[in-house]
């Protein structure tokens, strides 16, 4: 049950920032101009998260995470506070680390579940636990 209401709380932080980003960044930035930019600058850095989460894979530290599932529980958490509280702050430099730290966490939140998932339940009821978590 835990892991399910992670996953479910923690994509629909995600589901709301994606939703309501766009004019967010209108409501602190009203220069129009820089507006487009930051939200085309949003568009543009999202797609690419793996490339961070490739970095700590390759160092090793996205695996260290994830072997203890507590410690990616609370990194996952830590992270999507920290984006959180960016986007509560009305400047350019705290969006672009909010556009660069969402993905990564997006790609932390997805990796711990099936991570954790697979570890705890096997592989044989792996299917059936992210088909209730992903419907959920």
């Amino acid at each position: 049950a835990y892991v399910t209401i992670f996953l479910c709380v923690h994509i629909f932080r995600q589901g709301f920032l994606l939703g309501t980003l766009g004019p967010q960044v209108e409501y602190f930035f009203t220069d129009a101009a820089l507006a487009n930019k930051l939200k085309d600058s949003f568009n543009i850095i999202l797609p690419l998260g793996f490339l961070p989460m490739m970095f700590c894979t390759a160092s090793g530290f996205a695996g260290y995470v994830l072997n203890r599932p507590n410690l990616a529980f609370i990194v996952v958490t830590l992270m999507s506070m920290v984006y959180g509280g960016l986007l509560l702050v009305p400047n350019v430099v705290a969006f672009i680390v909010l556009f660069v730290v969402f993905p990564v966490a997006r790609q932390f939140v997805f990796s711990t579940f099936f991570s954790f998932s697979a570890n705890t339940f096997g592989y044989a009821s792996f299917g059936r636990i992210a088909g209730v978590a992903s419907t959920i």
